[in-house]
């Protein structure tokens, strides 16, 4: 279960600050911060043990994202090297742009009996709020095809819309058909985020260690709507230049991305940190 492993919630995050809340409080917080600071790059960090967070300033020669990597590992190997839940301090809600268009046409198109006497204006705003919301309804069916395969039972409802636009029933038949299909994303409130798992490898020929980073537990293949978190991450690992010899990859259910970039570990020249699905794909002597 996600809910039991350490997490880091994303507060804030500018260009040259990251402002976290750990669920877990830290077991070694002097530890933590020296090996977060002596990195370059990072300016300073500061922990306020009463509420749980971390707030981390760097400058132009360090990126948020390895921040928030490195930060992900230090905590990982603090908890047994347990996966680490990193997740947005903000709810997502699943619903399509263009539901919001039709919720906002179904108003306008409600309000206007009130104040509009002009059948043509009223008839077109009638068909405006039945359409939108049918193709908001279809646009969500084939994001449940491409993201769960399945699709939500409430979607059966564009039927009842279908039969009430034949009896001339256009905004209310509307306005249930929405609050059918979209009024329960207001309530289940989803949390973007991604798991990370942190395994500890030593290469017993030069005693290197590296750090394996992976995702775990990850949607399937064909989901394309990855939300901010993966986009943050993924896209950090796209701009690494491939100019070194050694395999680094950072691949999931989502994502399959090869990259030749090596980060330094901590406090040890012979550590590195690895990213990958499948464990550490480079020359290693043995494990």
């Amino acid at each position: 279960m996600t809910a039991n492993y350490p997490s880091i919630v994303l507060l804030s995050k500018l260009t040259n600050r990251l402002r976290v809340k750990l669920n877990k409080p830290l077991k070694n917080e002097e530890e933590i911060i020296n090996a977060l600071t002596e990195h370059e790059g990072i300016i300073d960090c500061r922990y306020n043990s009463v509420i749980q967070s971390l707030l981390i300033n760097f400058n132009e020669n360090i990126e948020v994202e390895e921040v928030l990597i490195r930060l992900t590992i230090l905590y990982s190997k603090e908890n047994g090297f347990m996966p680490i839940r990193i997740i947005s301090s903000l709810p997502k809600r699943e619903i399509p742009i263009l539901a919001y268009y039709s919720l906002g046409i179904i108003a306008v198109a409600g309000v206007s009996r009130l104040f509009i006497q002009n059948i043509s204006v009223t008839n077109l705003l009638n068909w405006l709020a039945a359409g939108t919301t049918i193709l908001s309804i279809v646009e969500h069916i084939k994001d449940d095809i491409d993201n769960k395969g399945t699709v939500d039972p409430e979607a059966i409802s564009v039927l009842y819309l279908l039969n009430a636009i034949r009896n001339g029933n256009f905004v209310e038949a509307s306005a249930v058909t929405w609050l059918t299909n979209y009024g329960r994303h207001f309530f289940n409130l989803n949390f973007e985020g991604i798991t990370l798992k942190v395994n500890k490898v030593t290469n017993t020929c030069t005693n290197e260690i590296f750090y394996n980073v992976s995702s775990i537990g990850e949607e399937s293949p064909k989901n394309k709507n990855m939300d901010f978190i993966k986009v943050l991450l993924t896209k950090y690992i796209e701009r690494q230049s491939p100019t070194t010899r050694n395999n680094v990859m950072f691949t999931n259910s989502n994502l399959n991305l090869v990259q030749d970039k090596l980060f330094p570990g901590f406090n040890n020249e012979c550590e590195k940190i690895v990213f990958s699905n499948k464990g550490y794909n480079g020359n290693l002597c043995s494990i």
